[in-house]
């Protein structure tokens, strides 16, 4: 029975996902929540822990609290990064940052057109393993929609089917419209996994499948940000592409196998993996003013980057430390240029003490070294208090984008770019009891690449450099909750290369109560801010934000109503979002040209069901 509903749920996603007319083409995001939440019962009779396949880290208990239901955030990727980054104005597009963070880069050669995509993909490292009590079968469903050309759908199923096997499958797909005609948004995820031991030996078998497809019309071509009224999605017009969802278009496709096996103190893996990127517009602006500064016909454009790679890796564990070598393959092409194939070696070392953690890795291959350090201590003090200090730092070449960049078969630019080094310290306090934590850090970047106001790729001879500090705050008292997230955020040196809001400011504030013992709810409000500031232009021939000076976007505060309910392990709450529409009366621009549907309501429920 378990098995028919999973089924015919995520068939009936797919069929109303199908409406929208662009055919042709995770740690998740799971807020934390306090630890006498995290584990009271509430009618959660069964005990639940999880981990994430690919990680050793230790069990953690299932959070059943209601803050996954205060907002929509969507991704199988880390919690709370809906704070840290904006888009073009509806979930699914691709995301830039707010509050900066050091991210690491993908050692040796990659194709660079879809990373601002990539915190909706699936990744076998998101993949996740349950264990629950008696061994029962798990089900997570997740359903959100504003209307049926809005909808987002999330399905776990996980069982330990006898003391060696352990299957797993995990399911997603959004469906988003934007304020503008043409402009939405289509992905699709795919998990799998399978473990099997016996005796000594442990093998586990990964396969992701990804799409994701955008359809655009450009946003809104004028200098004049304001005056735009209408109340809902999708029903603003624009005097530029009116191709319906003809043009442009992005698709975006990812296909990874990983098997994995454990012999003692051995693990080896054999990793596969397909990228692949594709724009295409064949009903062309007759003014061409979409593409800016570059040249184009009325006979459609084509832009096409793929890349395929093969990784072998072989690892050991020496007690706290685990040491790693390997090697892999990668072809890569984009239209008209032949297929390059290149070959790296790397090596790793990981150290996981008790207060103390350290990583290092390197990577070799077409004359070129990359690498990536790590170091973090934490040290609980007194009362409650802990501290923490960390550094990292990473070299990286530039992606094949970067270098080089062709429209139906037209050179834009060729580029012969060096390596960029990027660096991150920290210090960090935290304190329990009305829990809150204190963090200031600083980060640089050498000789970095960046989009620039005509959209296209520049290295800079210089360095950037990033003063942050960020306070979080909670308090409750009897049933009234409060949460407020401040940063600050100052660029020193050439500020117009790193565009950033300088003040940030999250409040959350809502009551909780119980009907009775199985059953609670929460009423609330969320308040959002930044400072203004030049936030980035988009291009979505290449999927990359570029700096722009044409418009200081100014923001007024947001405020979004919630209300949740759950009783035993279902869970419904309806979001309201930007009431401030109703006093402000003017559109809400996430980023440059592109506005926010003025206001709507969300409709999400979670499930757990239990064989």
């Amino acid at each position: 029975m378990r098995i028919v509903l999973f089924a015919t749920l995520l068939f009936w996603a797919s069929s109303s996902w199908a409406q929208t007319p662009v055919d042709s083409l995770q740690q998740d995001s799971l807020p934390a929540a306090t630890e006498a939440e995290r584990f009271q019962k509430l009618g959660d009779s069964l005990k639940i822990k999880w981990r994430y396949a690919l990680s050793k880290n230790k069990w953690a208990k299932l959070d059943t609290s209601l803050h996954y239901m205060h907002d929509f955030a969507w991704g199988w990727a880390e919690e709370s990064w809906t704070q840290n980054y904006g888009n073009l104005g509806h979930w699914g597009t691709p995301v830039f940052a707010k509050t900066w963070q050091y991210e690491e880069k993908e050692l040796g050669p990659r194709l660079g057109a879809g990373e601002h995509l990539d915190r909706y993909r699936l990744r076998p490292k998101q993949l996740r393993i349950y264990e629950v009590e008696n061994d029962k079968a798990l089900t997570n469903l997740y359903y959100s929609q504003i209307n049926l050309k809005n909808l987002a759908l999330k399905a776990e199923l996980a069982q330990q089917y006898n003391k060696q096997l352990y299957y797993g499958i995990q399911y997603s797909v959004l469906s988003q419209r934007g304020y503008f005609n043409s402009l939405s948004s289509q992905h699709r995820d795919l998990g799998l996994q399978l473990h099997y031991q016996k005796a000594n030996y442990k093998g586990s078998l990964f396969v992701v499948s990804s799409s994701q497809n955008q359809s655009e019309n450009g946003g809104l071509q004028d200098s004049v940000l304001q005056g735009l009224s209408n109340d809902f999605l999708e029903t603003a017009e624009t005097s530029l592409n009116e191709g319906d969802n003809d043009s442009p278009r992005q698709e975006n496709r990812f296909l990874e196998l990983l098997y994995r096996q454990n012999w003692k103190n051995w693990e080896h893996q054999l990793h596969y993996q397909e990228e692949q990127f594709k724009f295409f517009d064949n009903n062309l602006a007759t003014d061409s003013s979409f593409y800016g500064p570059l040249q184009v016909n009325n006979r459609g454009l084509r832009m096409a980057m793929q890349q395929q790679l093969i990784q072998n890796q072989l690892s050991y564990q020496l007690a706290d430390i685990q040491l790693f070598l390997g090697h892999r393959f990668q072809a890569i092409t984009q239209e008209p240029l032949p297929l390059e194939q290149l070959n790296s070696v790397f090596a790793a070392a990981n150290y996981q003490g008790q207060n103390l953690s350290a990583s290092g890795q390197v990577l070799f291959g077409d004359q070129t070294l990359d690498y990536q350090l790590k170091l973090r201590y934490e040290r609980p003090l007194s009362k409650g208090l802990a501290v923490a200090a960390w550094g990292q730092m990473q070299q990286f070449r530039p992606s094949f984008l970067e270098q080089k960049a062709y429209l139906s078969g037209q050179e834009i630019w060729n580029n012969d770019f060096g390596q960029s080094q990027e660096a991150n310290l920290g210090l960090g306090l935290s304190w329990k009891g009305q829990e809150g934590s204190l963090k200031a850090q600083y980060f640089l970047r050498q000789n970095p690449i960046i989009y620039n106001l005509n959209g296209q790729s520049e290295q800079l001879n210089s360095s950037l450099s990033l003063l942050q500090a960020e306070l979080q705050q909670s308090f409750h008292y009897k049933g009234f909750y409060s949460k407020t997230r401040l940063v600050g955020q100052l660029q020193v040196g050439e500020e117009k290369y790193w565009p950033l809001p300088q003040g940030q400011l999250q409040q959350k504030l809502y009551f909780k109560g119980k009907y009775f013992r199985n059953a609670s709810w929460q009423l609330g409000f969320r308040l959002r801010y930044q400072t203004a500031f030049y936030a980035q232009a988009y291009a979505p021939t290449w999927n990359q934000f570029y700096l722009q000076d044409q418009q200081l976007l100014q923001f007024y505060p947001q405020l979004d109503a919630f209300a949740v309910l759950k009783v035993y392990r279902f869970r419904i709450g309806l979001n309201y979002q930007n009431i401030s529409y109703f006093w402000e009366n003017q559109n809400y621009f996430s980023s440059y040209q592109y506005a926010e549907a003025n206001n709507w309501l969300r409709l999400s429920v979670l499930w757990q069901l239990f064989d």
